[in-house]
């Protein structure tokens, strides 16, 4: 399955490049995904490897640009967050799953690597739902 994103898509997500480059990066997936848009790009990278994205400290942490890796600092202040984490994979059809943990407390890579379960048993639950287009169907 291919799948090209609009020219105001990726412009309306500039803001969010820094942190969905580098959760990507963490799930082991070559950046030149995007240029493609080759599904299968994604079933085979993520599907074999499961990898966190870690950000100890939401309100200071930066990209080698010196870019904000957590652009929304307004909802970092106003929710208090201090770690932020994630995990993702790939259904057979291609399409992505990604979760993203915002917390209240500073946590540990270790602990974070805790929740790749949770990624796992959600998946676990939702693949016959998204083969039978029960959701993530093109509208």
């Amino acid at each position: 399955m291919h799948r090209v994103l609009p020219s105001s898509l990726g412009e309306a997500m500039s803001p969010l490049a820094s942190m969905i480059s580098r959760l990507l990066r963490e799930l082991g997936v070559p950046l030149d995904w995007a240029d493609s848009q080759d599904s299968q790009v994604m079933v085979e990278t993520v599907g074999r490897a499961a990898g966190v994205f870690f950000v100890e400290n939401a309100a200071e942490a930066t990209d080698h640009q010196g870019r904000k890796i957590i652009v929304a600092q307004d909802f970092v202040s106003r929710y208090d967050v201090k770690s932020v984490f994630g995990t993702g994979g790939v259904y057979p059809g291609g399409q992505m799953l990604v979760v993203v943990v915002f917390c209240r407390d500073i946590v540990s890579r270790a602990l974070a690597e805790q929740y790749l379960a949770l990624r796992n048993w959600f998946q676990s639950k939702t693949t016959a739902l998204v083969g039978a287009m029960k959701i993530f169907a093109e509208g």
